[in-house]
């Protein structure tokens, strides 16, 4: 009995100097009103402006090399890169996404692209991206817009929709997932596929689906920032696409064997 009363005086003598200030304040000053009291408005206006930028404030930046392998499908090798690099807060970022490949055995390139966006959070698991991307091989520029984000069960989503150029309006979406074996340990699958809205027979592409990737790749993180990783990749062209390609007898279907490095800091 003894002790609740004790306690009981004990929150209440807790509680009456908030109430008390949170009642006299009002809605209308301004916060911090009794430190501007003692202190300059130069001080004052540095101690803000060190509270925001130590609470959501702060500006980051990121590199990650995500994908660099080296691929082997039935002889044919490869070298691939995907990534890109970011800087900003948690609500505005710019970012700037690569993504290229290397054909050794004829010395010479097989496309690549760069995108340019500007990202905002939408929700505490999704941004909203806008900006521009670039082709090489042919060379074309189109208009971006998407999501990326955090999907229920740890989904990792990207999906954006992209107009101009010679190749007309496409969606592109790849889904990825994580399994922890350990802590360092992880295997990640993921799928990819595109689909056009229109014809460009000069790119070899048809309406509807044009192709869908599926890899499953099993990395081990020596560091966070440093985890080499070996898997395999399969890749197959659909229907009108896959069509074109018969046409010029070309393969609709590749499975190759990879390895590489993830990187990031």
């Amino acid at each position: 009995m003894i002790r609740s009363f004790l306690l009981g005086a004990a929150c209440a003598l807790i509680a009456a100097p908030v109430f008390a200030q949170s009642h006299d304040s009002g809605h209308d000053e301004p916060l911090w009103n009794a430190a501007d009291r003692y202190f300059d408005a130069d001080v004052m206006a540095q101690a803000r402006h060190d509270v925001l930028h130590h609470s959501g404030a702060t500006k980051h930046s990121m590199l990650m090399l995500d994908r660099f392998e080296w691929q082997d499908a039935d002889g044919e090798t490869s070298l691939k890169w995907e990534g890109g690099v970011w800087t900003g807060g948690d609500i505005n970022r710019l970012v700037m996404n690569v993504k290229g490949a290397y054909l050794p055995d004829e010395d010479s390139f097989d496309g690549g692209e760069v995108e340019l966006l500007y990202s905002r959070a939408a929700t505490r698991y999704f941004n909203v991206q806008t900006g521009l991307r670039h082709e090489f091989g042919p060379d074309e520029t189109q208009g971006v817009i998407g999501i990326e984000g955090l999907a229920p069960y740890w989904f990792e989503v990207n999906a954006h929709a992209y107009l101009g150029g010679e190749a007309g309006a496409a969606i592109e979406a790849e889904l990825e997932y994580e399994i922890l074996f350990t802590q360092r340990l992880i295997l990640q699958p993921v799928v990819e596929t595109r689909f056009a809205f229109g014809d460009a027979p000069t790119l070899d592409q048809g309406t509807g689906f044009t192709d869908v990737e599926a890899g499953l790749r099993l990395r081990y993180e020596i560091r966070r920032q440093f985890a080499p990783y070996v898997g395999v990749s399969w890749e197959r062209k659909l229907g009108e696409t896959a069509s074109l390609a018969r046409s010029m007898g070309d393969e609709v279907e590749e499975t190759a064997l990879l390895a590489g490095v993830r990187i990031w800091f």
